[in-house]
């Protein structure tokens, strides 16, 4: 990881949803075919929140 993906990662958490937590996290994933998903974490108040690592994932795989 350079410290450009770090700059995208901390992009990224802003766009976190954490009303609960006040926690914003980023990450950044890269794929083999080359794509780039740089996302956020999203809180609800029920239990199934969506961290970030999970965020990153199911964009992913919605867009194939």
């Amino acid at each position: 990881m350079n410290l450009e993906d770090i700059e995208k990662a901390k992009q990224a958490r802003l766009n976190s949803y954490s009303p609960y937590s006040y926690f914003q996290v980023g990450t950044l994933l890269k794929c083999k075919n080359g794509k780039i998903y740089a996302e956020s974490n999203i809180e609800n108040n029920g239990i199934q929140s969506i961290c970030v690592e999970r965020t990153a994932f199911v964009k992913a795989i919605s867009e194939g």
